[in-house]
């Protein structure tokens, strides 16, 4: 079994966008939302990472995603705000959300199989599925 380390390596990571003004008083501080290929996780979540903030969430709900024995940050209201409100935004190439985006980039990279890649496009296309209101995130979910 790979190791978390070899899991969340540069190579299997997708990086979704850059959201700006993320962290106050450090504009320095880019936080990317990331998204790691073969986590065998079957709950479908994002991380948002800088190089002091780590923190996980889930895509479908708007809890926390925890993997197991890691220290996450957990995100201010402000933060919330802006994370959703970052989310909604349409990409820069693509008619679609950041979001729906990374609901494509997550299940591409971490398919169990070809069925559920199809289900999840007959969803967005009959609006089957709708993005979580990550201003008001409660709770976790682990794996």
């Amino acid at each position: 079994m790979n190791s978390y380390e070899e899991i969340h390596s540069e190579k299997n990571k997708c990086i979704i966008d850059i959201i700006p003004n993320f962290i106050p008083n450090k504009i320095d501080e880019k936080i990317q939302i990331n998204i790691y290929g073969n986590e065998k996780s079957k709950i479908p979540h994002f991380h948002l990472e800088g190089s002091n903030f780590n923190c996980c969430i889930c895509i479908f709900d708007n809890k926390y995603f925890i993997h197991k024995n890691m220290k996450y940050n957990m995100l201010s209201i402000q933060q919330k705000d802006i994370l959703n409100e970052f989310l909604n935004q349409k990409t820069e190439y693509l008619p679609i959300s950041i979001w729906e985006f990374a609901v494509t980039v997550w299940y591409n990279n971490n398919i169990i199989n070809h069925n559920k890649l199809v289900q999840i496009k007959y969803k967005f296309k009959y609006h089957k599925i709708s993005k979580p209101n990550y201003s008001i995130i409660d709770g976790y979910k682990r794996n």
